[in-house]
């Protein structure tokens, strides 16, 4: 009998620039193995696609490397308008089983460039799990606001 070939998990990042898109693909990473596909979406109004292809370069530079080396297939999409319906729909249209997705708007240097409620509707609508990842750098901060008053960070041992 012939060996049926594994079909690749698929895996969906979503960001809107590179601060936030290291924490998604390094969480992501956990969860492939090698022969698996990862997307990296960025979605942006119609006029910025050019914008939307500098962040993946600056992206590709850290992570490229890493995701080679896992043996991934990754696929860059571009793709411009709401981002909470084209997200959704990447998810359908490329049948991703798991997405990526940041937990609050993040700031950017681009204007236009569109993420911030489409966490919260992708997590009520996309058809596969979503894993929301915190950005640590504002759980760190708010620790060490705390810490401020009262040694938090020394008592957590950080």
């Amino acid at each position: 009998m012939a060996e049926q070939q594994k079909k690749p998990f698929r895996a969906l990042v979503a960001f809107e620039n590179t601060e936030i898109a290291g924490a998604l693909i390094d969480h992501a990473l956990r969860f492939l193995d090698e022969g698996d596909e990862l997307y990296l979406l960025t979605v942006v109004e119609k006029q910025l696609k050019e914008d939307a292809s500098f962040i993946r370069r600056q992206v590709g530079k850290h992570f490229d490397e890493k995701i080679k080396a896992k043996g991934l297939k990754a696929i860059d999409l571009v793709l411009s308008g709401d981002p909470r319906k084209q997200i959704c729909e990447a998810v359908i249209k490329n049948d991703i089983e798991m997405l990526f997705l940041g937990d609050r708007n993040h700031k950017t240097s681009l204007p236009g460039l569109l993420l911030g409620s489409a966490t919260d509707y992708c997590v009520k609508h996309a058809v596969c799990t979503v894993v929301v990842v915190k950005d640590r750098t504002d759980i760190m901060t708010a620790a060490a606001e705390a810490d401020k008053k009262g040694g938090l960070l020394k008592k957590m041992g950080l």
